[in-house]
């Protein structure tokens, strides 16, 4: 008589319950970490994005600062020079 062969050994059902939960799970944390990464992206980009906004926006203030200055300053001088002229002409009538 030959010798009957062996079947091969199978893995239970728990374990490939086991296998397979334990894949999920891999599976599960590894997407949660590319959210989180994302996230953080997200968030960078987001502060920068701000920053820059308030930088061009200081900047704007700024050369609005300087240019109403610069009014200001050539509106005094077009007075004095207005009341220079009509002194010099109330002296010459």
């Amino acid at each position: 008589m030959d010798p009957s062969p062996t079947p091969k050994p199978r893995l239970p059902w728990d374990r490939w319950i086991t296998v397979g939960t334990i894949g999920l799970a891999a599976l599960v944390a590894s997407g949660w970490t590319m959210r989180e990464r994302q996230w953080a992206t997200d968030r960078a980009e987001s502060r920068e994005d701000m920053r820059q906004a308030m930088h061009r926006l200081k900047t704007l203030s700024s050369s609005a600062d300087q240019i109403r200055t610069a009014y200001l300053q050539r509106k005094s001088e077009l007075d004095a020079t207005r009341k220079k002229l009509e002194q010099a002409n109330a002296r010459s009538s």
